[in-house]
C-alpha cells in the first residue's frame, strides 16, 4: 500500500546529477517519473523482497522486543516503562538486522536500477541477484542499517507508550510515534540508502569475486530455472559454501567496523558538502509518510492478534477464577449453615434445662406458701 512512497523516497535520496535532483524533488514528482518511465509496474519495483522479508522483520524485531521488556520488567529495582522501552526497543532495532539488511538491499537495488533486467523484479532476477551479492553482499551496509534502526525503534516504543497514554487509539499513537522517530532518524536513513545504492552500476562479474565471496557461478542454469522454492535451496547451498569465508570476516570484524564507520561518518560529510545541512532531510516527507504509516498498521494489527491470542487464556483464567469465588461463597454458606445447626442442637439441650429449672422453681415456691 505505501510502496511507491517508499520507492519515491529511495529516488529523492539516491539523486545525484542536478537533472535527477530536479526530476525526484517531491514525492508527488517522484512518483510521476517513475510511471512515466517504468509503468505502474516500476513503482513495486523491489516490492517482492520486501514482502518476502516483513514477516521475518516484523518476528524478529517484537520477539526481541517482547523478550527484553518481558526480563526488565520483572526485575525487583524496574526503570520506568519509558526507560524499559526504550532499551527493549534498541534491542529490536539490533536483532532485526538479519531481516532488515538483506531486505533494504534487494529492495533499493531494484528501485534504482534503471531496468526491470537490473533489478530483482525479472525473471529469476531475484535468483540471480542473490547469486551475485553472495551473502556478504547482502548485509552490505550493516553498520548503517544499525546507526538508523536502533536509534529509531528506542525512540519509537516510548513514544507509542506515551501516544497510547494520550489518545485511546493504538493505530493514531502509533501514527504519531512513527512519524516522530522517523524525522529523528532521517539523516541516518539517507545515509544508509546511499550506501547501500552505491555502485550499483559495477559489473556484475566483478560483484562475483567481491572480498566475501560471491555465489554468481554457483547455479547458474538452475538458477534461469528456479521457481521460489529452488530459490530458497539455492540460497541454502549458497549460505553454506560461503560459511568459511563468513567466519574469517568476522575474525577480522573489528578493522572492518571501523572501515564501515569511516564510510558511514564520510557519507555523511559528502551529503553536507553536496546539499547542505537540509540535504540530510531529503526524502523525509516520504520517509515519514512511508515509516509513519507502516509503523502505525503493523504495530496495531500486531497487538490486535496478541490480544485475540491472549483471549482464550484470558478467558480460562477468569473461569478459573469465578469457579474459585463460587467455591468459596458455598463453602461460607455451608458454614453458616452449620452454625445454624450448632446453634439449634444447643437450644435443644438448654431448653428442657431451663424448663426443668422453671418447674423447680414453681414447686418451691408452692412449698414454701404451704408452710405460710
Amino acid at each position: 500500500m505505501v510502496f511507491p512512497v517508499d520507492t519515491a523516497k529511495t529516488k529523492m535520496q539516491t539523486a545525484s546529477s542536478e537533472d535527477d535532483k530536479e526530476k525526484y524533488s517531491s514525492v508527488s514528482k517522484s512518483i510521476s517519473e517513475v510511471f512515466q518511465e517504468s509503468g505502474f509496474a516500476g513503482l513495486f519495483r523491489g516490492c517482492g523482497p520486501a514482502l518476502l522479508g516483513s514477516a521475518p522483520e516484523a518476528a524478529i524485531q517484537m520477539t526481541a522486543h517482547d523478550t527484553t521488556y518481558g526480563m526488565l520488567a520483572s526485575m525487583p529495582h524496574a526503570p520506568s516503562i519509558f526507560v524499559i522501552q526504550a532499551i527493549a526497543g534498541a534491542a529490536a532495532g539490533f536483532f532485526t538486522i538479519l531481516a532488515t539488511n538483506p531486505l533494504e538491499v534487494l529492495k533499493i537495488r531494484g528501485q534504482v536500477s534503471e531496468n526491470s533486467e537490473k533489478g530483482s523484479e525479472s525473471k529469476d532476477g531475484l535468483v540471480e541477484t542473490l547469486q551475485i551479492l553472495g551473502l556478504g553482499g547482502l548485509f552490505k551496509g550493516s553498520l548503517a542499517t544499525w546507526m538508523r534502526d536502533i536509534p529509531f525503534y528506542a525512540a519509537y516504543f516510548p513514544l507509542y507508550e506515551l501516544g497510547k497514554e494520550m489518545v485511546s487509539q493504538p493505530l493514531l499513537a502509533g501514527l504519531m510515534a512513527g512519524v516522530l522517530a522517523t524525522m529523528l532518524t532521517l539523516p541516518a536513513d539517507l545515509i544508509k540508502t546511499r550506501i547501500q545504492a552505491e555502485n550499483l552500476e559495477t559489473d556484475d562479474e566483478t560483484r562475483s569475486r567481491s572480498s566475501w565471496g560471491g555465489a554468481g557461478q554457483l547455479y547458474p542454469s538452475k538458477a534461469r530455472r528456479a521457481d521460489r522454492a529452488a530459490m530458497i535451496m539455492a540460497y541454502s547451498d549458497m549460505a553454506g559454501q560461503q560459511w568459511q569465508t563468513l567466519e574469517q570476516h568476522i575474525r577480522t570484524g573489528s578493522s572492518e567496523t571501523r572501515t564501515a564507520l569511516s564510510q558511514w561518518v564520510e557519507e555523511g560529510k559528502k551529503l553536507v558538502a553536496e546539499r547542505g545541512l537540509a540535504g540530510l532531510y531529503s526524502g523525509g516527507s516520504a520517509g515519514v509518510m512511508r515509516k509513519g504509516a507502516a509503523m502505525a498498521i503493523s504495530l496495531s494489527v500486531y497487538e490486535t492478534l496478541h490480544d485475540l491470542a491472549q483471549a482464550p487464556l484470558l478467558l480460562s483464567q477468569a473461569a478459573m477464577t469465578s469457579g474459585a469465588q463460587v467455591a468459596q461463597e458455598a463453602a461460607e454458606i455451608v458454614q453458616g449453615v452449620e452454625g445454624v445447626v450448632e446453634s439449634m442442637a444447643a437450644l435443644e439441650v438448654e431448653v428442657p434445662a431451663v424448663i426443668e429449672a422453671v418447674g423447680a422453681v414453681g414447686q418451691a415456691g408452692l412449698a414454701a406458701a404451704a408452710l405460710l
